[in-house]
């Protein structure tokens, strides 16, 4: 189904649905805004291509990174008037935007599609249980390891020499927005994990140089 990357919603223009109406797919450069935190949801959202992060405005204006997402995952279900976060393309991105009850009306004809959501959606509780016990029980550098240990297993790419290429361009204050501490404490536990032998010097890109280590360090 389309959650696993299979789903019938890649092409760019509207199609319908068994089920519902048309299915619109439109097209996001990289860094637009898929959608904003507080605007009014129209219907449920797929990102069919690219990826998107997501994040939301926490007190005094601060923006506060969620996840990233890559293709086949459901960003929207309209459960509620608004959206709860705000999303970002990630490079080029597309998404399907599905009118009205026509989501739930496929959910309904197709019972294999609602167990993959219901299993996207208790992965995303598990993930948002894991933060909160990191916050509350790790050190900042235990968080950095174990967030770099996240993105390594959605978004990683083994390399010849044993090493793990996240493919993802991420700054100091993205980090310190996911693990809740300042962007100078994330300079700081950098350069630990470096000294450390886990992570490049020098180096733009997100390179785990011992996962197996990293992990160690984690439990």
């Amino acid at each position: 189904m389309f959650l696993s990357g299979r789903h019938p919603f890649r092409g760019r223009r509207a199609n319908r649905v068994r089920g519902g109406g048309a299915i619109r797919h439109l097209s996001f450069p990289d860094g637009a805004y898929l959608f904003h935190q507080g605007a009014p949801i129209a219907g449920s959202c797929i990102l069919c291509r690219g990826r998107a992060k997501l994040f939301t405005q926490a007190s005094g204006g601060r923006n506060v990174l969620l996840r990233f997402c890559r293709a086949g995952e459901l960003l929207v279900i309209p459960v509620r008037d608004a959206h709860t976060v705000s999303a970002q393309a990630v490079g080029d991105a597309v998404v399907g935007m599905i009118p009205g009850d026509t989501f739930f009306n496929l959910l309904h004809l197709h019972p294999r599609l609602a167990l993959e959501v219901i299993q996207q959606l208790s992965q995303e509780l598990l993930r948002h249980r894991k933060r909160m016990v990191d916050l509350a029980a790790k050190t900042a550098g235990e968080r950095l390891a174990s967030l770099r240990l996240e993105l390594m297993a959605e978004h990683g790419v083994e390399q010849s020499d044993g090493t793990v290429l996240i493919d993802l361009v991420l700054s100091p204050q993205d980090f310190a927005d996911v693990i809740g501490c300042t962007r100078q404490t994330v300079s700081l536990e950098l350069i630990w994990l470096r000294e450390k032998g886990l992570l490049p010097y020098a180096h733009r890109r997100i390179i785990v140089l011992d996962p197996e280590r990293m992990a160690q360090l984690v439990r």
